[in-house]
């Protein structure tokens, strides 16, 4: 493996119960031209054992035990010594499906101007279930100018295989923008060439309360108008009022359940949305919430449609009358 096509860059902080599954989903790619670059952020679980062992059986891993001190020193450390012409992210909690790297290989290879490309994801919850498919339309739009005036949020993360060559003519991550590096990171790279999409669910994205997106939601929140505003003003343009993108996450376990059982009743996975309604009462027996929460996970979603399309025909009624 002196010169893989692809190097794929895992940084992991105490993820035991989600890493074997992760580690294997790379395995199991039917694109095996690959080295895995795993980065041990100084965790206290049993990540790294668990990581060593996987590097015994598998010559393509290599595992690199650091000091906690965040995922951007390891990632900008990955794109160094990584040997690929392409590098893949991948999350300790997440699943890759088989065919992710074939598809964006031969996406990258089909699209020389293309920088990075991601695609679809099926979010599913801690136990793998399934929420709801993370996908973009025909519409969504991924160029300098969406990302300027906070219309996008890029490309999702652990889903990006990227060319090795534009990550170091920009200098890779920047580690001011911790928690948020991939946001700044789209806005540089746009520059070098086109962000790509593959409208194929080629990852499973898991939502927990310990993510990263969950446990640092306020510093996110924080930097995107920053983020927006420093490439904006690199450009000779005016800081934007706001930024219409914004990163929405439960600030509560409880609150959590609610959005994963809210997500699952949206898109027909009622027994999922049942199994986090629950959780909700247990938890909050005499919230109203938490009770409206566990009657939309067992309404069918034809019929929260036609209750919603009738409070809205009441609605218009009661409108013209008062007009009368």
């Amino acid at each position: 493996m002196d010169h893989p096509q692809v190097s794929v860059l895992m940084p992991v902080y105490n993820a035991e119960r989600y890493l074997a599954g992760s580690v294997e989903s790379i395995l199991s790619q039917s694109f095996s031209d690959f080295e895995f670059l795993i980065f041990d952020d100084g965790s206290t679980d049993r990540s790294l054992d668990i990581l060593q062992a996987y590097s015994k059986q598998d010559a393509r891993i290599r595992v690199f035990p650091r000091p906690h001190l965040g995922y951007v020193p390891w990632l900008n450390e990955g794109i160094r010594i990584a040997r690929g012409e392409f590098i893949a992210r991948m999350d300790a909690d997440d699943l890759a499906m088989p065919d992710r790297f074939a598809c964006q290989v031969k996406y990258l290879d089909e699209n020389p101007s293309c920088v990075a490309v991601g695609c679809d994801c099926l979010a599913i919850d801690p136990d793998g279930a399934d929420l709801h498919r993370i996908g973009y339309d025909r519409n969504h739009k991924l160029d300098e100018d969406s990302l300027l005036n906070g219309e996008s949020e890029g490309l999702a993360h652990p889903t990006a295989m990227l060319r090795r060559e534009a990550l170091v003519t920009i200098g890779g991550y920047r580690e001011q923008y911790q928690y948020l590096e991939d946001y700044d990171l789209w806005f540089r790279l746009v520059e070098k060439g086109h962000l790509g999409l593959i409208p194929k669910v080629l990852l499973k994205h898991r939502l927990h309360c310990n993510s990263v997106s969950h446990g640092k939601a306020e510093q996110q929140k924080e930097m995107i108008d920053v983020i927006i505003t420093e490439h904006r003003m690199r450009r000779g343009l005016r800081p934007l009022p706001y930024s219409a993108w914004r990163y929405e996450t439960p600030a509560t376990p409880i609150e959590a359940h609610r959005w994963w059982g809210n997500l699952a009743a949206a898109n027909g996975y009622y027994r999922t949305a049942l199994k986090h309604a629950t959780i909700s009462l247990q938890e909050a027996p005499l919230s109203p919430i938490s009770w409206f929460a566990l009657c939309v996970s067992v309404c069918p979603r034809i019929l929260r449609r036609l209750l919603k399309t009738t409070l809205m025909w009441v609605g218009l009624w009661n409108e013209s009358r008062k007009q009368r």
